[in-house]
């Protein structure tokens, strides 16, 4: 189920070169070909596009097997922009070149995910997982840690440890049934 979590790269257009951000966040696929990251992430560049590198091997911890294009096609807002919560963005991963859906997530795998609300998750162990801001591109996950409080303005406090490049990364719950 890692393997469905990759490096989310911010595309950026400046005087017609097309670049990526210098900074990076992490997302996970939840389909065959869209991927959830955060809204600080994904625009953090100026096209409504990102970079997406998933499909990370045990045995080589430098690189991904797959990098295809996203576009972002729904999102809610920065949370420092206005006064709400929603922080997220769902991306359509695609073909650079024929810019069809890159079904990556039938290559790699993806999420089932369900939301939940808080009231069910509060204080039951979760599993973050994401990957850090540095140069090493290693996953780092969180287990058993928790969903502390949700604030007034919804905003989510969890008990785990997170670092810079792992906004984006999904918290998980296992369920009996999953």
């Amino acid at each position: 189920q890692f393997n469905a979590i990759g490096v989310v790269y911010p595309i950026a257009k400046t005087d017609g070169v097309v670049i990526t951000s210098k900074y990076r966040g992490t997302g996970a696929l939840i389909s065959p070909c869209h991927m959830l990251t955060n809204y600080h992430v994904a625009f953090e560049a100026s096209r409504r596009e990102v970079l997406f590198e998933v499909g990370q091997s045990s045995g080589d911890v430098t690189g991904f097997t797959y990098k295809t294009v996203g576009q972002v096609i729904d999102a809610g807002a920065f949370w420092a922009e206005r006064d709400v919560v929603d922080d997220w963005a769902l991306v359509k991963l695609m073909d650079p070149r024929s810019r069809r859906s890159a079904n990556v997530g039938d290559r790699v795998g993806f999420l089932q995910i369900a939301a939940a609300p808080p009231a069910t998750i509060l204080e039951r162990p979760v599993t973050s997982a994401g990957y850090t801001g540095g140069q090493a591109l290693g996953l780092m996950g969180h287990v058993n840690c928790r969903l502390a409080r949700v604030d007034q303005d919804r905003r989510w406090r969890m008990a785990c440890s997170m670092t810079e490049g792992q906004s984006g990364g999904p918290v998980t719950l296992r369920t009996a049934d999953r």
